[in-house]
């Protein structure tokens, strides 16, 4: 099954929708305070991705032989 990710990091909270066929998954965090005012909002968009990532494996939306579309709005996330 394919999926498509979408994740966001802010300085106060981090997301992340997973799109299944027509399903919309989304999860909604506020940061600790353990980042607050201490990582780059690229490093809080990367943290975003991650925990979108590991929230869809370990809710069995995204499971073994699945494919994953990430979609990133900075460029040097691809890196």
């Amino acid at each position: 099954m394919e999926h498509i990710l979408y994740s966001d990091g802010n300085l106060t909270n981090i997301s992340g929708i997973i799109k299944i066929n027509r399903l919309l998954i989304s999860q909604k965090k506020k940061h600790t305070e353990n980042y607050k005012n201490k990582i780059t909002k690229i490093q809080l968009k990367y943290v975003a991705l991650h925990v979108a990532l590991f929230y869809g494996i370990v809710t069995f939306y995204i499971k073994n032989e699945d494919s994953i579309k990430i979609k990133l709005d900075e460029k040097i996330l691809y890196e």
